[in-house]
């Protein structure tokens, strides 16, 4: 077996440890979605949310504020843009 073999057969089990042993390597990526997450986004990132929902693709910004209160450190997060058709993990 060449080098070349061995490691396609370890990257072949290391993706199937990932997903588990009810969902098969060929069901990858049927379906996508993009999820950013920053403290501020640029409008251009809305426009290319727009067209990649427009193009079945699930695309949603996430914004976060660090705040401090009464000496402590917290972050505050808020969905700045949503274009996700199915909410699996709602944010509020």
């Amino acid at each position: 077996m060449t080098g070349f073999q061995n490691r396609t057969i370890s990257l072949k089990k290391s993706i199937n440890s990932f997903i588990g042993s009810n969902a098969s390597v060929k069901d990858l990526n049927k379906t996508s979605r993009i999820i950013l997450l920053a403290r501020d986004f640029d409008p251009t990132i809305y426009s290319m949310g727009e067209w990649l929902s427009n193009n079945g693709v699930a695309f949603r910004c996430i914004q976060y504020e660090p705040i401090r209160i009464d000496e402590k450190d917290f972050i505050s997060f808020s969905i700045a843009f949503d274009r996700s058709k199915d909410i699996l993990n709602p944010l509020a």
